[in-house]
């Protein structure tokens, strides 16, 4: 027994920290890390296509990166063009997303002109934004 734990201290002792990488080490759990390309917070979504990348500078998805021409978070979209600026509360206003904000999902009209009006188009009640989400919540 005592050999046994003195070869596994041996062992350890021989291993270099340089050795261990940060990629190696477990992130914190729940917290997605936006440019790593693993899902860290399990909801099946990595990077840039997490919720919680959306704001994130290296993503679409903010007034910078939905107006600089690029398609930051490398899903074929750019800018407007891109679901993470057109249908997000910091953009969608100012890519002219005719159905995603409070305003527009509660004004009795169908902005987009798809057949649905307010909280009965996806655009309202399936949104990002939690006023949104809040107003097009089953009462």
């Amino acid at each position: 027994m005592v050999n046994k734990i003195l070869l596994a201290f041996t062992l350890a002792a021989a291993m270099p920290l340089s050795a261990l990488t940060l990629e190696e080490c477990p992130s914190t759990p729940g917290v997605e890390i936006c440019d790593n390309g693993i899902d860290d917070d399990g909801n099946g979504f990595t990077d840039c296509s997490d919720f919680a990348c959306v704001a994130d500078d290296m993503c679409e998805g903010n007034p910078l990166t939905c107006t600089d021409g690029d398609d930051n978070d490398g899903d074929g979209f750019i800018d407007c063009e891109d679901y993470n600026c057109s249908q997000n509360c910091e953009t969608a206003d100012l890519c002219g997303s005719s159905e995603a904000t409070v305003e527009t999902c509660s004004d009795g009209l169908d902005n987009d002109l798809d057949g649905f009006i307010d909280c009965d188009d996806f655009d309202c009640s399936r949104n990002t934004c939690d006023a949104v989400r809040a107003l097009c919540a089953d009462p």
